[in-house]
This record gives structure tokens, sequence and C-alpha cells, in this order.
């Protein structure tokens, strides 16, 4: 009975961690496309994060972890994230690729400054679902 308890406690803080990150990168998604675009919609920036972290997810596995590339060319896969993230934030919103990447570089200011004052506050930090780390 009690390693049952133990893999129900780490499924729940997996799932609370989850929530919470894609909960701060719908926010941060949100805040990006009204202040450049002002095109904001939490319901919309929600379903963009998702998509953005499965594409994410996707890309850099596809390419890092699948093919088993070594390396310099190891590099590649979160590098074709990012431009696929790109790409769904341009399909996603009105606007270029131009106005996409900006997008993306302020979503992650946002997720940033969100993360630190988390921190600040006392809770642990996490990584963000929707939004690819370290643009």
């Amino acid at each position: 009975m009690l390693p049952l308890q133990t893999v129900q406690l780490g499924l729940s803080d997996a799932l609370v961690g989850f929530i919470a990150s894609l909960l701060v990168g719908t926010v941060a998604t949100y805040l990006a496309t009204e202040v450049l675009l002002g095109e904001g919609s939490l319901g919309h920036s929600f379903v963009t994060a998702l998509i953005a972290s499965a594409v994410w997810v996707g890309a850099t596995y596809l390419i890092s972890g699948y093919v088993g590339v070594s390396g310099y060319v190891v590099a590649l896969g979160p590098l074709l994230g990012l431009l696929a993230y790109i790409v769904v934030i341009d399909l996603r919103y009105s606007g270029s690729i131009v106005t996409a990447t900006g997008v993306s570089i302020l979503t992650w200011v946002i997720d940033f400054a969100l993360l630190y004052a988390l921190a600040a506050l006392g809770f642990q930090a996490f990584e963000i679902v929707g939004v690819p780390p370290g643009i």
C-alpha cells in the first residue's frame, strides 16, 4: 500500500507542476499577444500553449532523441523546436513571421519575470509548458 501512495503523490506532483506551468505559459502568451497584436484571448493562448508544447517536444525529441544524433548536430533539435514554436505562433495569430518572433521573445521574457516572481514568493521553480526554454 505504501509504494502505491508514493506513486500517486509523484503523479499528483507532476500533474500540479504541469498545470501550473501551462497556466504561466498561457498567461505569458496572452500578455505578449495582447501587447504586440492586440489579440489577447486566454482560451486561444491556452490552446496555443498546448500546441506549442507538443510541437516543441516533438521536434526536439525527433531530432535529438529518436534520430540519435550526436556532437554539434544535437543542437539541431532545440533549434528546430524553436523555429517550429515560432511557426505555431505565426499560424495561430495574425501578423508576419517577424511579429511571431517578437511575440515569442516577449512571451519568454514574461515567463522569466513570472517565474522569478513565483520563486521570490517561495514557490519552487519549474519549466513553463508551451514556451521553449532559453530562447
